[in-house]
């Protein structure tokens, strides 16, 4: 395999990864302004306004699809994130500044070639096909059926770090340390729907644990 597409496949790999267990919600964080914030896998989402398990007057409604990932609703349809933690930030690595611990908007499907006409990310620049551009900024919303993808990223030489992949000059295997999506919805989903794609134009809800033998 091209060992660019691997990497850019690693990528996603990473962003996939998901497991149901882990996850903690603060509806109102007592501050001022007192707001809601998300928090999974060491990522947290702060938004505009607090948040409660029936969508109360002043609040997004907030719950979980049935594989463990966040979604959060509001009747307008639209959803607020004031800040996300770890924000994109500039890191030092053999002597060259790049930027990581990115978050990006239903990306395309990353299918790269080995020239740069392929799909864009924006979680790292050690890895190809890098677009800043891509990158979200706070403050952000979401409307319609939208998901939040933010990524953190391994720093060489930290505990656990992988190696680096071999014919590429910055990049680790897998870059990515771990990656959490959160998707904004324009209706309550069922109980036990499954996550929509957050990768592409085709977003909506498609299954649900009862269609299961």
């Amino acid at each position: 395999m091209n060992p660019l597409k691997s990497i850019g496949l690693s990528i996603l790999i990473a962003a996939a990864v998901v497991y149901a267990s882990d996850g903690t919600v603060v509806e109102r964080n007592g501050g001022t302004p007192d707001v809601g914030t998300i928090e999974q896998w060491g990522i947290t989402w702060t938004f505009d306004k607090p948040l409660s398990k029936d969508g109360s007057p002043g609040t997004y409604r907030y719950g979980r699809f049935v594989n463990g990932d966040f979604w959060v609703h509001d009747e307008d349809g639209t959803v607020t994130i004031t800040t996300i933690s770890p924000a994109k930030t500039t890191i030092q690595q053999d002597g060259e500044s790049f930027i990581v611990d990115g978050s990006m908007i239903n990306p395309s499907e990353l299918s790269p070639g080995p020239s740069s006409s392929g799909s864009k990310q924006a979680f790292d620049s050690r890895v190809p096909f890098w677009d800043e551009s891509l990158c979200v900024q706070t403050p952000k919303t979401l409307s319609g059926i939208q998901s939040l993808i933010t990524a953190r990223s391994w720093r060489l030489g930290e505990n656990g770090c992988p190696e680096r992949y071999v014919g590429m000059k910055y990049a680790l295997r897998p870059t990515l340390k771990v990656a959490a999506v959160l998707t904004c919805v324009p209706s309550v989903p069922e109980g036990d729907a499954f996550r929509p794609a957050y990768c592409g134009s085709d977003t909506k809800i498609m299954h649900r644990a009862n269609e299961m033998d």
